[in-house]
């Protein structure tokens, strides 16, 4: 029976991507990705994700995706143990995605701008005049 292993998570990035080649001259792109979950009553943790995106993938999140940006990322996962610069052992779940999306931000789900209409003022002094430009028409 074949094995069967994604992980999809939604949240922000922690810091702007860092771009690079694989020695096979591949695209890489790396950020991390803080996923908010809550405990209980107001009470909160922070899981954080490092998310890496190779080929097409990797070009597009390195063009596009800022730290705070929501996204969603979709991929297989993978839980190593590393010594820390502390000396401390520590855990680390990377995600190698296979889907990316590109969120609002908070800022930006708001409405545009509505543009501002043209002032009474300035169609009041020249009124407009009707054409009769159907002469020329083909019909």
């Amino acid at each position: 029976m074949p094995n069967l292993a994604t992980v999809s998570i939604m949240g922000h990035v922690g810091r702007d991507p860092e771009s690079d080649t694989t020695s096979t001259g591949i695209p890489r792109t790396r950020f991390s990705v803080a996923v908010n979950v809550y405990t209980g009553q107001a009470e909160k943790e922070t899981n954080w994700y490092a998310v890496t995106c190779f080929g097409k993938l990797a070009e597009v999140a390195a063009q596009y995706v800022t730290q705070g940006m929501a996204v969603y990322v979709e991929g297989s996962q993978r839980i190593r143990s590393y010594e820390g610069r502390d000396g401390e052992q520590r855990t680390s779940v990377d995600i190698k995605a296979t889907e990316l999306q590109m969120l609002s931000r908070d800022d930006e789900a708001a409405p545009p701008k509505a543009k501002p209409k043209p002032s009474a003022t300035k169609s009041a002094s020249k009124p407009s005049q009707p054409r009769d430009d159907d002469g020329d028409l083909p019909f």
